[in-house]
């Protein structure tokens, strides 16, 4: 991993004149439902240059040290606001480098960023400048649904046996050679790349795995075979609405860092069990169920390359989408990645990552959070709707509906209790995978893909 309700509008523009200025800014945290601002008339004005970021039940007002605000005081100084910025910062472990963190919520800052030039090479890092009233992470209200039996059924055809079994096809040392690395360009990608191509040629689903890019980034030491990374695609076509399509993807690269967030030289051993042999594994069982069903829609697996090093596979296939007239045709996406660690019970819960930005993409997030409340009995977390480093990124930046399935315990920031700590090590084996917590999580794509319309032949084996 590289590792998005509306409320009544609390939008609130910031007024021109302190765009470029400095001036005294408080930064005040608040706790309920809405801010506690003055109400009286006269500091209706005032009030006006507020600016409420809402994470869950907590809100973070951004205002002018002359209108009282109840809560706790974060900040209150001299400060431009052209340098306030909200900040995903995936880097392992050299996070919080190059900005000043005035408030921290489960993988976003609000920073003090004087120069964000200098992340615009920063694939692990996403800025988005703070210039208005925005929901950063939200709890739908939405009830718990009366399941579908068809997605019922569908679902009891999901195997932990056999989700384990793809999981130690990709990231298990003794197995395809000692795949125990699969940078982007290097040997043990491209046995990665045929172990899931020749998978879903077995399955009989219409496959390519000749879509290719160029890699900007040459890893190890400059040891690639050569400097191209591949997609891998199955497609399950519709048998009455072959034009409307329906996508599950991963990446299958991974990555080792060192301690400054340099790729490790000499291609050092780079599992990458949770990330992203555990989402890959997802979408290969994934297949397995639907290469035995009818559908009316067309179902889409896809292995992307080459998201370590800056989304290349992802950005690639969606260009093509785009190019070739057919963004309208993806009803729905759902990216799998890191959904296979658990450090304990309590922590076997599922964060999901889309965007508000439309209607449409908003309702889709909504959706994938109702299919976690009725499917699964992961207790989702509340949605993040500021969305970062992974392949749902380019999906979303261009209006696609969909959204990020992820471990709750993504995070980075060396401080988070929540944080996968063998993230980007040699330590994320296959042994600290929880796979039936994995196969839980691959509930909420099925019931995605499952809107393509499916049938049950009479003949099909579980």
């Amino acid at each position: 991993m590289r590792r998005f309700f509306r409320i009544a509008p609390l939008v609130v523009l910031l007024l021109i004149a302190f765009c470029g200025t400095s001036y005294a800014l408080s930064v005040t945290l608040v706790k309920g439902a809405v801010p506690r601002l003055a109400t009286s008339a006269s500091l209706t004005k005032l009030a006006k240059r507020a600016v409420v970021l809402t994470f869950g039940d907590q809100r973070l007002v951004i205002h002018d040290r002359r209108l009282p605000v109840r809560g706790e005081l974060l900040n209150d100084r001299e400060v431009s606001l052209s340098e306030l910025f909200l900040v995903a910062d995936r880097r392992v472990p050299a996070n919080g480098v190059g900005y000043e963190s005035i408030y921290y919520y489960r993988g976003y800052d609000v920073a003090i960023v004087e120069n964000p030039e200098v992340f615009a090479v920063q694939h692990h890092v996403r800025l988005w400048p703070i210039t208005k009233s925005m929901v950063v992470v939200q709890k739908p209200k939405i009830k718990k649904a009366a399941p579908d039996p068809n997605v019922q059924k569908l679902l009891a055809k999901l195997q932990t046996t056999q989700y384990a079994k793809f999981l130690g096809m990709l990231a298990n040392p003794n197995a395809n050679d000692k795949l125990e690395t699969r940078y982007t360009c290097t040997k043990s990608a491209y046995t990665a790349r045929d172990v899931i191509s020749k998978y879903f040629k077995d399955l009989k689903l219409v496959t390519s795995d000749d879509i290719s890019f160029a890699n900007d980034l040459t890893q190890c030491d400059g040891n690639c075979k050569e400097p191209i990374g591949y997609n891998v695609i199955g497609k399950k076509i519709g048998k009455t609405r072959p034009n409307e399509y329906y996508l599950v993807g991963a990446h299958y690269d991974s990555v080792n860092q060192d301690e400054e967030d340099n790729f490790a030289p000499g291609c050092t051993i780079a599992p990458g069990a949770a990330d992203n042999a555990s989402g890959v594994a997802g979408v290969m069982e994934l297949a397995r169920v639907f290469s035995k069903l009818e559908t009316d829609a067309t179902v889409i697996f896809v292995a992307f390359g080459g998201e370590e090093t800056g989304l290349h596979g992802s950005i690639q296939y969606v260009s093509q989408l785009l190019e070739g007239g057919e963004k309208a045709r993806l009803k729905a996406f759902v990216v799998l990645d890191m959904i296979s660690y658990a450090a304990s019970k309590e922590k076997e819960r599922l964060l999901i990552e889309a965007s508000n930005k439309d209607s449409t993409q908003k309702a889709r997030g909504e959706k994938l959070f109702e299919y976690a409340q009725t499917y699964t009995t992961l207790n989702p977390l509340p949605i993040h709707w500021k969305y970062a480093n992974s392949d749902h990124e380019p999906f979303l930046d261009q209006g696609m509906a969909g959204g990020l399935l992820i471990q709750m315990q993504c995070e980075v920031k060396e401080t988070d209790p929540d944080r996968y700590p063998y993230m980007h090590s040699e330590k994320d084996t296959i042994d600290r995978q929880n796979v039936q917590f994995a196969t839980e999580m691959l509930k909420v794509a099925a019931a995605t893909l499952a809107e393509a319309g499916i049938t049950f032949p009479s003949e099909a084996t579980p």
